[in-house]
């Protein structure tokens, strides 16, 4: 699993040089096949939400799936990603991070 920053980095002078102007990312995890059906995948996506939504400064990631796995697909919707539609010939999803009025939903366990 990761997640890749997008947008360009501030000057060392505003500001640590690590942290992105814009505050969107990218989601991106491939599992063995083995590990398929299993929950993995639902869980880690929902531990890397609370994570980026609570320690770092991102609003919004976005993530795409093979349009062969729709398994994917709904390992991000139970995450609570809307689906954005097709691009580049990908199934698109987007979430925000939630406003100060709303709950994390990202307690999901497995087990």
């Amino acid at each position: 699993m990761g997640v890749r920053h997008h947008g360009r980095r501030r000057p060392a002078r505003d500001g640590p040089a690590a942290l992105p102007h814009r505050r969107h990312a990218t989601l991106s995890y491939l599992l063995r096949e083995d590990s398929w059906g299993r929950g993995y995948a639902t869980q880690a996506v929902a531990d890397m939400l609370r994570h980026a939504f609570t320690a770092t400064g991102l609003t919004s990631i976005g993530a795409r799936h093979h349009p062969d796995n729709p398994a994917s697909g709904r390992v991000l919707l139970k995450n609570g990603f809307r689906y954005r539609g097709i691009r580049d010939g990908w199934p698109a999803y987007g979430i925000h991070r939630p406003g100060r009025h709303q709950r994390l939903r990202y307690e999901i366990k497995i087990g």
